[in-house]
C-alpha cells in the first residue's frame, strides 16, 4: 500500500474522502460457486478523457466503459488525482464513484468473461481556488500522467490489471472573469 493512501473500503456505496487523501477504493465481491483465483483482464475506456471546465467550484464526471475479458471474484477501480503541471501544489481530487457502476459490479453477471459496463464511473472536483491550468499528472512524478484503471483479486501487479487510461482536466477562467479583466485592462490603458 502507498504511504498515506486510504485503507480500502469494503461497502458497496458511495466514496467521499478527505482532500489530502489517495483514493482507492476495494470492492470485495464473492462468487457462489468455490473459484481458484485468476490473473483477470478488463479493457476500460473512458469517453472523454481529456476535459475542460470552467475555474471555481465545478464536479467533471467521467464516463467509460469496461469490458470484462476473464472472470473474477473481487475488483477495485483505482483513480489518481489530477495534479497542475509542473508543480505538485494544486490539484483537483477523485471524489467519489458512481453509483451505477458499484450496481453493476455487484451483480454475478458483471464477474465473467463478456460483461461489459458502460456509464458514469468517477467525479473529479475542482474547489474554486485550484488554479487555471491544465491537471494532468499524478503527484508520485511531474512526468507521469494520471491515471485510471482496475484491478481484480486484490492483486494489484500488471498481470492483474485493466488497461491504465491517462485522463485530464483544463480548467480556464470563466468569460465573465476574462470581461471583467479586458474591461480593467482597457481603463487603465485609457487613463494613461
Amino acid at each position: 500500500m502507498i504511504p498515506g493512501a486510504d485503507a480500502p473500503q469494503e461497502s458497496p456505496t458511495l466514496i467521499t474522502k478527505p482532500r489530502r487523501a489517495l483514493k482507492l477504493v476495494a470492492l470485495p465481491i464473492s462468487l457462489a460457486a468455490a473459484s481458484s483465483s485468476f490473473g483477470a483482464y478488463a479493457n476500460l475506456s473512458l469517453n472523454a478523457p481529456n476535459q475542460v471546465a470552467n475555474t471555481g467550484a465545478n464536479s467533471i464526471w467521467f464516463s467509460g466503459t469496461i469490458e470484462i475479458t476473464q472472470d473474477f471474484n473481487s475488483a477495485t477501480l483505482f483513480v489518481h488525482h489530477a495534479f497542475l503541471e509542473g508543480t505538485y501544489a494544486s490539484r483537483v481530487d477523485v471524489n467519489q464513484y458512481a453509483q451505477s457502476f458499484y450496481n453493476w459490479l455487484n451483480t454475478n453477471a458483471s464477474h465473467f468473461a463478456g460483461a461489459v459496463y458502460s456509464g458514469d464511473l468517477f467525479e473529479v472536483v475542482s474547489d474554486g481556488s485550484d488554479p487555471a491550468g491544465l491537471y494532468a499528472h499524478n503527484g508520485f512524478s511531474l512526468s507521469s500522467p494520471s491515471v485510471a484503471y482496475m484491478y481484480f483479486n486484490g492483486d494489484s501487479s500488471p498481470a492483474s490489471r485493466s488497461n491504465e487510461v491517462a485522463y485530464s482536466v483544463e480548467l480556464v477562467p470563466e468569460p465573465t472573469t476574462m470581461a471583467v479583466v479586458g474591461l480593467g485592462l482597457l481603463l487603465a490603458r485609457r487613463r494613461r
